[in-house]
């Protein structure tokens, strides 16, 4: 990896009524503009992720989506919509004056990207989309309900333990209810087992220390929890325009996607049927890795990615 892109200058962009996102650029101010869209929904775009990029060749832009990180107002769910936020992503171009940008996606980023992407096609030069998600609700359904418990029965344990049994049924709405309820100290603890659970299935080795830091401080990650929950309840706001369905839009765009064999969180038959439906792209499977961003194989490959783009 490269070290940390050095930080051109950061600010805010009112995109709504109450929303105003918290924005970065960092690296050559004359390189490719590329734009990164971070996870969750409700993750932070870290200054980290520019250590993919080699620093003078990239103008990479970061920023938090409606909701997370360092936008306001946080965990906020009114206006907070996959159109709305493909909306804030041309917003930002045009605010920087560019003309074409690529976009790089992770996980519900991933998502996002393909999304604002099919909206303003003209305006993408290329696609790099790693651990894809589909923002189909089968796909939540799996991460949260019908799939990975049989996997990880003893991570399973403690997030369903916090539901009565009788809610059991649906993970998903109980998990929402306590997440949005009004008292502070239950929706921090709902907000505490469900990224406990994010986190443990999230790599081939488990990251205990990650565990552990949200353990200590699951106010910073109650975004995550509380916005994927209100997305996947109303089908990512994307049953009118599923994804899949108007890759026409896109076809000639060219793409890569990386997709770790063993992703527990997005599993890689997303990636395949995207594939499938996107003559364009290239998927590279890495063979020893699952979701996380921080697999050795997923950095070795975006950054190979990256250097040749």
């Amino acid at each position: 990896m490269y070290p940390v892109a050095p930080l051109l200058d950061s600010g805010r962009l009112s995109v709504s009524d109450i929303h105003t996102l918290y924005w970065e650029r960092r690296g050559n101010p004359d390189g490719i503009p590329v734009v990164f869209l971070h996870g969750g929904p409700g993750f932070i775009a870290k200054a980290e992720y520019t250590q993919l990029f080699p620093p003078d060749k990239f103008h990479t832009f970061l920023f938090d989506q409606r909701g997370a990180g360092r936008s306001t107002p946080y965990a906020e769910l009114k206006d907070n919509t996959t159109p709305n936020l493909a909306e804030d992503i041309n917003r930002l171009r045009l605010h920087f004056g560019l003309n074409k940008w690529a976009v790089t996606g992770v996980s519900w980023g991933s998502a996002l990207a393909l999304a604002y992407a099919q909206t303003y096609p003209e305006q993408v030069t290329h696609l790099l989309l790693r651990g894809v998600s589909l923002a189909e609700r089968s796909g939540a359904d799996w991460f949260v309900q019908a799939g990975t418990h049989h996997l990880f029965p003893d991570w399973w344990e403690d997030y369903e333990a916090f539901i009565p049994s009788a809610e059991r049924h649906d993970m998903m709405a109980a998990y929402s209810h306590r997440l949005n309820c009004g008292d502070s100290s239950v929706e921090l603890e709902a907000a505490k087992q469900f990224n406990v659970w994010d986190t443990a299935i999230s790599a081939l080795r488990l990251p205990l220390d990650d565990i552990a830091e949200i353990r200590k401080d699951p106010a910073t990650l109650l975004s995550v929890a509380r916005l994927f929950c209100h997305y996947a309840a109303n089908d990512f706001f994307l049953a009118d325009r599923p994804i899949i369905a108007n890759m026409d839009k896109i076809a000639h765009l060219p793409g890569h996607i990386v997709h770790g064999r063993y992703d527990m969180i997005c599993p890689m038959s997303a990636a395949w049927k995207l594939h499938k439906a996107w003559p364009a792209s290239q998927l590279h499977i890495i063979p020893d890795a699952g979701h996380s961003q921080w697999e050795p194989g997923i950095i070795s490959k975006m950054t190979e990615i990256l250097h040749i783009l």
